[in-house]
């Protein structure tokens, strides 16, 4: 039998109750006036916890004024598992006018990377959190939020831990390139008259950190602590790129940001941007680097190119940007490329090549 017959069963036995007669007739004065002091009623509120329903009452009476709560609900056949009961089962009914039985909410809350289940009469989201040991710090948030009322369509709690923390690391900048087109050299030959040398300069940013993984970055400061070597070389440029590669189509103004991006990050010759346009086709040729096969979407991933999420390429938009950029950018689009890496860093490491400008690519 569920909560709703049991109640429906007790009210009718309390009509028949009322309708059995005669009795005044066999109870004296004074027996009259003891059964109505031991006589007492109390009336039982089913919470059902659930929006758009009512809740329903029902008047249980006893001649045990000793009673506790618990004995009466047990007396009447009320089984309160899955329910929160808003009075103690060891208080006396002679204090007690009102019981509330309230449905249970069962779920799942998810913190930390740990599922709770839970099985809670808690009023709102923030008294459960409250009630499982969950504390939630400034930056911190939960859904649904805190003050929502923990009814039965609830059953999927997430918190979310948000950290803001400073953080500085030191950045290098790459040595720009002067470079001479001198067809009296070899093919794809270079010879350099001043070593180029990678600056650096002290970064510190504001980075939000959601349940441990850093998903936002914002600079604070820049401070430049070495000012970066130019390389001045003479080079022969002939015979390095070849073409018969994956073309590729952006809009007018996707190439505008790619032609700004590529600029800073290696504008110093044709080669050395086509290079690192090279790179970039050729990730979106895998298909599995951050931004997928997207020419522009690979340039702005998180964290991959200083020269879009440090802003800098912001000053080469609008067409600010060389002639040879341009013509880089345009020819690797349509197939072009002067090499098949897909990493380049500033400097050299164990088999990574220098194909041109400052960059070494592996």
């Amino acid at each position: 039998m569920n909560f709703t017959e049991k109640l429906n069963s007790l009210k009718q036995y309390r009509k028949r109750l009322i309708s059995i007669t005669g009795i005044a007739c066999f109870v004296a004065v004074m027996g009259f006036v003891c059964a109505f002091n031991l006589f007492k009623d109390v009336e039982i509120v089913y919470n059902p916890n659930q929006n758009g329903a009512t809740a329903e009452t029902v008047t249980l009476s006893s001649q045990n004024m000793n009673q506790t709560v618990g004995e009466l609900l047990e007396n009447n056949g009320i089984d309160t598992t899955g329910y929160t009961v808003n009075k103690s089962m060891d208080d006396s009914i002679r204090d007690v006018d009102s019981i509330e039985i309230k449905k249970n909410v069962a779920g799942t809350i998810t913190v930390d990377g740990t599922a709770i289940a839970f099985d809670s009469g808690a009023s709102t989201v923030g008294d459960l959190l409250a009630e499982n040991g969950i504390t939630l710090d400034d930056h911190d948030y939960v859904t649904p939020s805190e003050d929502t009322l923990l009814t039965q369509d609830i059953t999927q709690i997430s918190v979310d831990r948000v950290d803001i923390q400073e953080v500085t690391q030191e950045v290098e900048i790459p040595y720009s390139t002067d470079s001479t087109e001198d067809k009296s050299l070899a093919a794809a030959t270079t010879e350099v008259s001043t070593q180029g040398v990678n600056g650096s300069k002290t970064v510190v940013e504001r980075v939000r950190f959601l349940n441990g993984e850093a998903v936002d970055y914002e600079v604070i400061s820049e401070t430049v602590t070495l000012e970066p070597v130019t390389q001045v070389q003479r080079q022969n440029s002939t015979g390095i790129a070849t073409d018969g590669h994956q073309t590729y189509t952006v809009s007018d103004s996707d190439f505008d940001t790619i032609c700004a991006i590529v600029q800073h990050e290696a504008g110093n010759s044709y080669d050395s941007v086509l290079a690192v346009m090279s790179t970039v086709l050729n990730r979106a040729d895998a298909g599995n680097w951050g931004g997928g096969s997207d020419p522009l979407g690979i340039l702005t991933a998180s964290g991959q190119f200083e020269s879009y999420f440090g802003g800098y390429y912001t000053q080469f938009t609008g067409g600010n940007y060389s002639d040879f950029t341009k013509q880089a950018v345009t020819d690797c689009l349509n197939g072009v490329r002067n090499h098949e890496y897909q990493r380049f860093r500033g400097y050299e490491t164990d088999g990574s090549v220098q194909i041109a400008g400052g960059n070494y690519y592996f």
